[in-house]
């Protein structure tokens, strides 16, 4: 920060940022960080209906992902005939989560949100963030306001810019490959009935 009374907000996002964080830790050592994760059977369906058939088929290709996580499903590959779009997309999360979730291992205090807890109780979630970051009470009732807004406004994500696709449903056979792929490859434990990870470090949640 240029100045010791300020605060600033940085959002990190997709698999390079993710592989940056030892750096961050380095550079801004008094920073806070926060992680957010959701159940993998809401995630992927979203991305369907977000993207559209054609472009969510072209995460398949793999583009800007880390070497080492390339090398991975290239050999999760070769013990499979066949891969489908499914599996590529939990893949590609699971690899989201991955460093995050090494840091915390690590012993970094980052902590973790999980997106279905926050929906079940949103004050609770906004006391809890606030009161993290060493923020005032008093502001809770503005931070619950930005819940009613949208959040990807003036992007192409934006709600009404967003074209609606067909919702898709994981099989069977997505649900115990990516579970065994998460155990296997991350060391991350997924629950079977929704795909939630169970075992992310410093993980709050909150029930009404």
């Amino acid at each position: 920060c240029k100045r010791d009374e300020e605060r600033y907000f940085i959002k990190p996002s997709a698999l390079i940022c993710g592989q940056l964080l030892h750096v961050v830790h380095k550079a801004l050592p008094q920073i806070k960080e926060l992680s957010l994760h959701r159940a993998l059977t809401s995630t992927i369906p979203s991305l369907h209906q977000m993207l559209g058939p054609l472009k969510y088929s072209l995460m398949s290709r793999f583009r800007k992902v880390p070497l080492k996580y390339r090398k991975a499903w290239d050999k999760i590959k070769t013990t499979r005939t066949s891969v489908n779009n499914n599996m590529v997309v939990a893949f590609l999360y699971l690899c989201q989560m991955h460093p995050v979730y090494l840091e915390c291992q690590a012993g970094r205090k980052i902590r973790a949100y999980a997106y279905e807890s926050i929906v079940e109780n949103k004050e609770a979630f906004c006391k809890d963030l606030l009161s993290f970051l060493d923020l005032d009470l008093d502001l809770v009732p503005l931070a619950l306001s930005g819940f009613s807004t949208d959040s990807q406004q003036g992007l192409y994500m934006a709600k009404n810019k967003l074209q609606v696709y067909p919702k898709i449903v994981l099989s069977d056979e997505d649900r115990r490959w990516t579970r065994g792929v998460a155990a296997e490859t991350f060391g991350i434990k997924l629950r079977p009935k929704d795909l939630f990870a169970t075992n992310v470090p410093n993980c709050v949640t909150f029930k009404n």
